[in-house]
């Protein structure tokens, strides 16, 4: 069951086109949940706990995903958290080789 007292956003309005941001713990690091056609539910961590930047991030996400797309499905299947969040696979491989 989810924590009463963890804070959650979801944005977006068409059904397959939303992206909620979440966090697991009270006052952890935020995480990013967005479903995509064909693959399911995409959670990544944001990899860090401020509120108001994964906002941006999200509302950010959102307007990407319908930039020069025609139909729903063509806005969702374009882009992954990859492409909004590129240095985050960096970051952590620099932590791991530092470990």
């Amino acid at each position: 069951m989810a924590d009463p007292n963890c804070w959650s956003r979801t944005f977006g309005t068409q059904r397959g086109a939303r992206v909620r941001v979440y966090e697991r713990v009270p006052g952890g690091v935020l995480q990013i949940s967005v479903w995509l056609p064909g693959s399911g539910e995409s959670r990544r961590t944001l990899g860090h706990p401020d509120r108001e930047r994964a906002i941006r991030e999200a509302r950010a996400l959102i307007k990407l995903r319908h930039v020069g797309a025609e139909s729903p499905e063509e806005r969702c299947s374009a882009l992954t958290l990859g492409v909004l969040l590129p240095g985050i696979s960096r970051k952590a491989s620099i932590w791991r080789t530092a470990l």
